[in-house]
C-alpha cells in the first residue's frame, strides 16, 4: 500500500505503535528515510493527538488519512476539531464480520447461516439488519465494531469505508494458510477437513497485493469512492479442498485430502474455523468492479502458491502457532483416520483429544470454541478489559496503562 502511495508522489507519514516493524527487505522505505513514521497509540486519542501535535504542531493537513486500526471515529473526531478539518479524503478499513452471517439477526435460514454472496446491502448484525440500527449480536467486539463504523459515518459522511474479511500473503501476522501447510512441510500422508466445510474459504479474504489494490482505486477516484461502503475480495473464491490443494501443489505433495463430518473432523477446525458444518457465504466485490472497476491482479492460484511457498520457508513462531490453535496432534490424527477408514464411526465420535484444537484466537462467530481455553464460550470474559497494542493482548481496565 505504501508503495503505491509512493508511486503516486504521496508524502507519507505513517503512524502505528512501532510494535511490529516491517523487514527491511520487505519494506525498505521504512528504514531508508522515504517515509515519516509517528509511533504513538491509535487506541488512545490523547496520547495520539499529544504525539501529533509535539511532532507536526495544531495546524496539520493530508490530503488523504487510511486508517486500518486503533479507533477510526475517535482519531477522525480529533481529525474534525477547529474550524476546518485536518484531512481531505478519509478512508477506513474494517471488518466484514459486521454482517449477519450467522442469522443472529433478522436472518434465519437452515443452520442459522446466510448462502450465497454478501454484498453491501446485506443485513447486519442489527436488531432489524440495518446499518443505524442497535447491534445485537452475541459478542461484545461485533456490537463495537457496528458502532464504530455509525459513529465514524457520523463525523464523516463522505469516510470510504472498506470491509474487509481477511488478508493473506507473505509476512501475514496471522497466517491461517500454515495450518496445511505445516501438514504438508512435515509430510503428514493426509490433511483432516470437516465435509461441507470444503466449500468457500472464509468470507472475502484477500491476497494482500489485490486489497492494495482495490484501496487504491478508492484513492485515485474520490468522486466516486467518498461516502461508499466496499467489500474488498477477490474476483474468484476458492473453496477450502481447493486452497489446500494449492498450496499442496505449490509444494510438490500429494498429500491426502480426507473429508469428514464436522463433528469427527476436529483436526480441521483450526483450518475451517467454527462454522459449525455449514457452508461458508463469501463476499461479493460486485460493487467495487462497476464503481471503481476493479480486478484482481495477482491470479488466486499464483497469489496462494507465492503465500504457501513463503510460509514453508518462514513458519510462524511460537506466539502466532499458539493463536492458530492447532496442536498437530499426529498421532491422534493418525488414529482417528484409522477408525475413520474402519468405519467405527462411533468411536470416531468418542475420539478424546488432549490437546484442544479450536477455531483460532480471533474467531468472533457464537459457537463455543475449545481453543479459548478458561473464557471458552464466554465472549465477555474474552474481549473484557482493553487491547493493549503493545503487550498485543487484551488487559483489564484495573491493570491497564495504555
Amino acid at each position: 500500500m505504501v508503495e503505491l502511495l509512493i508511486e503516486r508522489k504521496y508524502d507519507v507519514t505513517i503512524l502505528h505503535t512501532g510494535t511490529h516493524k516491517p523487514l527491511q527487505k520487505m519494506c525498505p522505505w521504512y528504514y531508508d528515510n522515504s517515509v515519516k513514521i509517528v509511533y504513538s497509540n491509535p487506541f488512545k486519542v490523547e496520547i495520539l493527538k499529544k504525539d501529533m501535535t509535539s511532532l507536526l504542531g495544531d495546524d496539520f493537513y493530508y490530503d488523504l488519512v487510511l486508517v486500518s486500526y486503533g479507533k477510526p471515529a475517535d482519531i477522525a473526531k480529533y481529525f474534525s476539531e477547529g474550524t476546518r478539518r485536518k484531512f481531505g479524503h478519509w478512508i477506513s478499513l474494517h471488518g466484514s464480520v459486521v454482517y449477519d452471517n450467522w442469522g443472529n439477526g433478522v436472518l434465519n435460514s437452515v443452520d442459522g447461516i446466510q448462502v450465497g454472496p454478501i454484498t453491501e446491502e446485506s443485513p447486519l448484525l442489527t436488531t432489524d439488519g440495518k446499518f443505524n440500527s442497535k447491534p445485537n449480536s452475541w459478542n461484545p467486539k461485533l456490537d463495537r465494531m457496528i458502532l464504530t463504523e455509525q459513529s465514524l459515518r457520523e463525523v464523516v459522511p463522505d469516510a470510504t469505508i472498506m470491509r474487509v474479511g481477511g488478508v493473506y500473503g507473505p509476512y501475514d501476522l496471522f497466517p491461517n494458510f500454515y495450518t496445511a501447510v505445516r501438514r504438508i512441510v512435515d509430510k503428514r500422508p493426509f490433511i483432516i477437513l470437516p465435509e461441507r466445510l470444503a466449500g468457500v474459504f472464509g468470507s472475502g479474504w484477500c491476497y494482500s497485493r489485490n486489497q492494495a489494490e482495490m484501496i487504491i482505486l478508492a484513492i485515485d477516484q474520490p468522486n466516486k469512492s467518498k461516502g461508499e461502503t466496499f467489500n474488498v475480495a477477490e474476483d474468484r473464491t476458492v473453496t477450502v479442498r481447493q486452497w489446500v490443494q494449492i498450496c499442496a501443489d505449490a509444494l510438490g505433495s500429494d498429500i491426502e485430502i480426507i473429508e469428514m463430518p464436522y463433528e469427527i473432523a476436529v483436526p480441521g477446525y483450526p483450518i475451517v474455523g467454527g462454522t459449525g458444518g455449514v457452508e461458508q457465504p463469501y463476499s461479493s466485490n460486485l460493487k467495487a468492479k462497476k464503481l471503481l472497476g476493479y480486478e484482481d491482479v495477482v491470479h488466486v492460484v499464483d497469489a496462494i502458491s507465492e503465500t504457501a511457498k513463503y510460509l514453508a520457508e518462514n513458519p510462524p513462531d511460537d506466539v502466532v502457532i499458539s493463536n492458530l490453535q492447532d496442536p498437530c496432534d499426529y498421532e491422534n490424527e493418525d488414529k482417528l483416520v484409522e477408525l475413520w477408514r474402519k468405519r467405527d464411526y462411533k468411536a470416531c465420535m468418542e475420539m478424546k483429544w488432549p490437546k484442544p484444537y479450536g477455531f483460532g484466537h480471533f474467531y468472533y462467530g457464537p459457537k463455543y470454541n475449545p481453543g479459548d481455553g478458561d473464557v471458552a464460550g464466554d465472549m465477555e470474559a474474552k474481549y473484557a478489559g482493553k487491547y493493549d497494542p503493545f503487550k498485543l493482548k487484551r488487559v483489564t481496565t484495573s491493570s491497564s496503562k495504555l
